[in-house]
């Protein structure tokens, strides 16, 4: 496809004359929409003047039909593709063999030393992250695919919410909705959480802590539309909540709604933790906001860029997709996150995630 074409002409011109090679999954779904099960399973070796596959005989069937812009071969073993690629690159004479070291195991980049032993390796750590962070068309249509999915199984899993349902079983409904609306999988491990639990921001579901009247109930999931993840927290309430309760929550949706008023192209990454901060600051309840504002979204769930107070450099560019998550987590008592997925684009800040309601909700 054209969009596979335009990712591996702009990684050449990043680096003219050199060989790269992935051995990860991302990366090969990235540069050819190709996704095994296993890092290990595929060597993508991009050429200057083109690209090979070399992958087992589990995948290739499945890779032969679905990719267009690299040549697929088998490999009888994969130190064999290697070798395969090595007396390719011999007669190509490039400058460097490039891979990312952060993607790559210990074992196997020492197999690449010894193949590669007469050329020059260049470690680049994040070497696709310049390509990545901005989402070209195809991938923001698949992330807001991704997002609708979420929402619709949102909808349908609150249904299911009333007293004497498990955290756990609340997960399970959530899974098993997301697939029925189109959904590969969620993205990540879900997050469901109630009453004094919903104070850990990352708090595992338990099959024995059962929902009660007039609970706070903390959503935290995604799901995975064509290998692109969406990303979606809401907090909402089985009976009325507690004033504190309604106080923190309004203070919560405050900070993320300022994020999508008044982010837009340029502004520095630390620029968007300080806007959402510094409504739970003048609050009085700075100390319980205790993580980033947000991260990145596409291919992975968490990835480039990254929105924090420790944030050094990077500012906000058209075409990056991140979360927009704020909250508020008092121990022993609840916690509250509202979170949105958010596209920069020329204009300013558009939440994919729209469809959900933010309004303090009671069910």
């Amino acid at each position: 496809m054209v969009y596979y074409r335009r990712r591996l002409d702009k990684l050449r011109k990043l680096y003219p004359d050199s060989l790269f090679i992935f051995r990860d999954n991302v990366s090969r779904t990235y540069l050819t929409g190709f996704r095994s099960s296993e890092d290990g399973d595929g060597i993508l070796a991009v050429f200057p003047d083109h690209a090979e596959l070399h992958i087992d005989s589990r995948y290739i069937e499945d890779a032969k039909k679905g990719i267009q812009e690299a040549k697929v071969i088998l490999a009888s073993t994969y130190a064999a593709a290697f070798s395969d690629i090595a007396e390719r690159m011999s007669k190509l004479s490039p400058k460097n063999v490039i891979f990312d070291p952060d993607r790559i195991t210990y074992s196997g980049y020492r197999n690449l030393r010894k193949v590669f032993s007469k050329i020059k390796m260049k470690p680049v750590p994040g070497l696709l992250s310049p390509l990545r962070v901005i989402k070209d068309n195809e991938e923001i249509a698949k992330i807001t695919r991704a997002v609708e999915i979420a929402e619709k199984a949102f909808y349908e899993t609150i249904k299911s919410v009333k007293p004497g349902i498990s955290e756990k079983d609340l997960e399970a409904e959530l899974e098993y909705q997301i697939k029925s609306a189109g959904g590969e999988r969620s993205g990540f491990e879900i997050i469901s959480l109630f009453g004094p639990r919903a104070s850990l921001p990352h708090g595992v579901p338990s099959r024995d802590v059962k929902c009660r009247e007039k609970e706070i109930i903390l959503l935290d999931f995604g799901a995975v539309y064509e290998h692109y993840n969406a990303d979606i927290t809401r907090t909402f309430f089985l009976g009325q909540p507690t004033q504190k309760m309604k106080e923190v929550y309004l203070t919560v949706l405050r900070a993320n709604q300022s994020v999508i008023e008044k982010v837009k192209k340029d502004v520095s990454f630390k620029k968007v933790d300080e806007i959402a901060r510094k409504e739970i600051v003048s609050a009085g309840y700075g100390k319980y906001f205790t993580h980033s504002l947000g991260h990145g979204l596409g291919l992975e769930v968490h990835e480039q860029p990254w929105l924090s107070p420790r944030a050094a450099r990077g500012r906000l560019k058209p075409g990056m997709v991140f979360t927009d998550e704020p909250g508020i987590y008092l121990p022993n008592e609840f916690g509250v996150r509202i979170e949105d997925d958010l596209l920069i684009t020329d204009g300013g800040a558009v939440a994919l995630s729209s469809g959900i309601t933010k309004e303090l909700t009671i069910i």
